[in-house]
This record gives C-alpha cells, sequence and structure tokens, in this order.
C-alpha cells in the first residue's frame, strides 16, 4: 500500500444552527487518505461520517453547515481556504462522490450518456462532444454495464438500480479522480447486487490510481473492502486501526457493539441478534465525558466525567478513545476484549 498522503483532515469542526440550538455535528475529527487506498468511515446514522465527508469535498456551506475549526489538505490545498470557482475545479474532477441513491441524484428528463458526458465537459472544456461520448462509453465498459451504448441513450427510470448505481460510478469516474467518496453505495441494493458493487470498486482501485473513502454504517461493507477504518460516534473518531485489527481485535466498546451487531454464518447457535442498547447523546448539548458512556455496560464514574484520548494501543496506528485503554488501567487489569469482564472504576 502506497503511504503518501492525498487527503489529511485535521481537527474538524462543523456545527448546524437550529432553532433549537447549535448542534454539535462534527467535533475534531482528523482521518487521511493515503494514494490507492480504501479507507472505511463506519457508525450508526447521525454520527457525523456523511457531514465529514461533504465538508471535505467543500459541499456543506450549501447545507447550512459552519465549519468552526480544522483543515482540509488535499494535493497540498486546504479546501476550507478555497474559492467557490477553485472548489468547483476540483469537484467531479479530482475529488468525486458517489452519492446513496442514485435515483435522486440523476436527472430524470436526462439521458444517462448526456449525463455523464457533462462532467467531463465541465472540467475539459476544449473535448469535443464526441471525445466526451466515447470517454463515457470506454467508462462503462470498464465498469462492465451491459450494453453500454445502448444504455447511455436511456433515461434513469429506465435501468434497474443496480445500473444506475453504476452509471453514478461512472460520472463520478470519467475524469479520473485521486478521491473516490462512496457514501452508502450499496444501501439500496439487494444483496447480490451489492456483491456486484463491492468487487467492481475493489477492481477500479487495482486499475486506476483513485483513493476511495468509504462512508457506511455496514460492517460487511468494510470487511470487504477497507484496507484501514475510522470508526465514528457523536462526531468524533473513537477507534482507528488496519482492517485486520478493528476486526480481530477491536478495544472501544462501541465498535464491539457495531461488530456484535453484524450476523455470523458460521455460528451454529441461532440467537437474536445482539442491539446496542440506548440512543445517541443530543449533540446540542453533548455530554462532558465519554460520548458512549450512558450506552455502555461498561461505563466507570471518570467516563461521564472526562472525555478519553486517544490511546496508542500494541498495533502500530491503532488507538481508540476510551478510559478502558488507558494504560495505568491496562496495567491493573489488563487489556478489555470482547466478551471480557467489567471492572469497576
Amino acid at each position: 500500500m502506497n503511504n503518501e498522503i492525498i487527503l489529511d483532515v485535521r481537527d474538524l469542526v462543523v456545527t448546524f444552527d437550529m432553532y433549537q440550538g447549535s448542534v454539535q455535528a462534527v467535533r475534531g475529527v482528523s482521518f487521511h487518505v493515503n494514494r490507492k487506498e480504501t479507507v472505511g468511515i463506519v457508525g450508526e446514522s447521525g454520527c457525523g461520517k456523511s457531514v465529514s465527508a461533504k465538508t471535505a469535498m467543500g459541499l456543506n456551506t450549501k447545507a447550512g453547515g459552519s465549519v468552526k475549526g480544522g483543515q482540509v489538505l488535499f494535493e497540498g490545498k486546504d479546501i476550507l481556504t478555497l474559492s467557490k470557482k477553485e472548489i468547483r475545479d476540483i469537484l467531479g474532477n479530482r475529488m468525486s462522490m458517489i452519492f446513496q441513491d442514485p435515483f435522486t441524484f440523476l436527472n430524470p428528463t436526462m439521458q444517462v450518456g448526456r449525463q455523464i458526458t457533462e462532467t467531463y465537459l465541465r472540467h475539459h472544456p476544449a473535448a469535443s462532444w464526441r471525445e466526451a461520448w466515447y470517454k463515457a462509453l470506454s467508462i462503462l465498459r470498464l465498469i462492465s454495464l451491459p450494453n453500454p451504448e445502448e444504455n447511455m441513450r436511456r433515461y434513469p427510470h429506465q435501468l434497474s438500480g443496480g445500473m444506475r448505481q453504476r452509471i453514478m460510478i461512472a460520472m463520478a469516474l470519467i475524469c479520473e479522480p485521486a478521491v473516490l467518496f462512496a457514501d452508502e453505495p450499496t444501501t439500496a441494493l439487494d444483496v447480490t447486487i451489492q456483491a456486484q458493487i463491492i468487487d467492481l470498486m475493489n477492481d477500479l482501485k487495482e486499475k486506476t490510481d483513485t483513493s476511495i473513502v468509504l462512508i457506511t454504517h455496514d460492517m460487511g461493507v468494510v470487511a470487504k473492502m477497507a484496507d484501514r477504518i475510522y470508526v465514528m460516534y457523536a462526531g468524533k473518531i473513537v477507534e482507528h486501526g488496519d482492517a485486520e485489527t478493528i476486526f480481530h481485535r477491536p478495544r472501544h466498546p462501541y465498535t464491539w457493539g457495531l461488530l456484535n451487531s453484524v450476523p455470523r454464518l458460521d455460528e451454529k447457535t441461532k440467537d437474536e441478534l445482539h442491539s446496542i442498547p440506548g440512543v445517541p447523546p443530543d449533540l446540542i448539548a453533548p455530554p462532558a465525558g465519554c460520548p458512549f458512556a450512558a450506552r455502555c455496560d461498561r461505563a466507570m464514574k471518570i467516563c461521564s466525567r472526562r472525555m478519553p484520548d486517544a490511546f496508542d494501543l500494541s498495533e502500530p496506528g491503532h488507538y481508540a478513545g476510551c478510559w478502558l485503554c488507558h494504560p495505568e488501567y491496562i496495567h491493573r487489569f489488563g487489556e478489555q476484549q470482547r466478551g471480557g469482564q467489567h471492572h469497576a472504576g
């Protein structure tokens, strides 16, 4: 894996002003993406993962979001300091996004081929319409869309859900971006098409220089795609590590909860699926301590009083923001694992 950082988000803070108060949607989030790497950002709905991604692309000001702090360094430039014109030159060109519901984002009155070519012509004004058409055709062949020439002349409602998602991928890839954000790219698809889209995106990463940021709540999708994983909760990164470490040696109770809620095909017992009790905190008035403390069955007194640091763990690049990972706690009680014993403190 290439260790050249292409996108570096540092201490990002984003709020949304509401009638009830200011929602602290993203609270000091940091993550980076290396070239030709797939990074997964996982968590429940409302944890801030999509807001972080859209802010990194310079999109959230349109939705009423206000960036209160941080940097988004992309190819040496801070996205948050660029003009609207400079951001438009980057979006769809050097950075692209695959949205969750392609039917919502595709124009129902335009043939899909025209929608793909418009993206290319916007960033390559010297190109002819014919050049753009054949470029779109080559991308559709790359992503294995059946009968690409025929389907380019169809409207979105004439295509299946999987084909519409492939059209969205083609629109995102036609300008050969350095970073591709995929926001829940398989959620609206049946399991067979999900598998095809996952295989397609893995294949594209091998064939191109594009890095992928996968935003999802589905740990199964992350397991099949991600090189590294950031676990988000209540606007914060609570654990980070490579995929193998997160799945086999997770250390944050929230990560345990996410993993325990995934059905296992190799389990012989047929117990009910595990769910995380309680609800996420109100981010208009977030708690002073760990945001997961109220839902955690291993919470200690300090958890509700002070926010834990991100403690470095045994594997390089693995850290977790949990008091169970404090060096003194580990010295006294040992490392806490999934299914381990709880020690009050």
